[in-house]
C-alpha cells in the first residue's frame, strides 16, 4: 500500500475529513511527493488541504522529507511531477 493510500485510509477510517466541509481556497493545494519506478501520476501528485497534510505528518503517513513541492496550480504540479519522474526514472509517467 502506497503512502498516499495509507494517508487516505487513515483519514477515512478516523472520519478526519467531512466531505461536505467548506474549505477556504487558500487551504487547498497540490502536493508532489517522491515516487518509485512503478508510481503513477496520481500516486505522486494529488490535491490536499492543510488539515490533511497536518494529519499525515503527525500520524506517520506522508513525511515532509518525501514532499518535493507544494503548488497552488494543479497543472503546474502535474508538469513538475512529469519532469521529476522523467529525470529520476528515465521514462514518462
Amino acid at each position: 500500500m502506497s503512502k498516499i493510500d495509507k494517508l487516505k485510509k487513515l483519514v477515512e477510517t478516523n472520519n478526519l475529513v467531512n466531505e461536505d466541509m467548506k474549505v477556504n481556497e487558500v487551504g487547498r493545494f497540490w502536493v508532489v511527493v517522491v515516487g518509485t519506478n512503478s508510481s503513477t501520476l496520481k500516486d505522486l501528485c494529488f490535491e490536499a488541504g492543510v488539515i490533511t497534510m497536518m494529519i499525515a505528518s503527525t500520524k506517520g503517513g506522508l513525511e515532509w522529507r518525501d514532499v518535493l513541492g507544494l503548488f497552488k496550480n494543479g497543472d503546474k504540479a502535474k508538469e513538475f511531477t512529469r519532469e521529476y519522474y522523467k529525470k529520476e526514472f528515465g521514462k514518462d509517467i
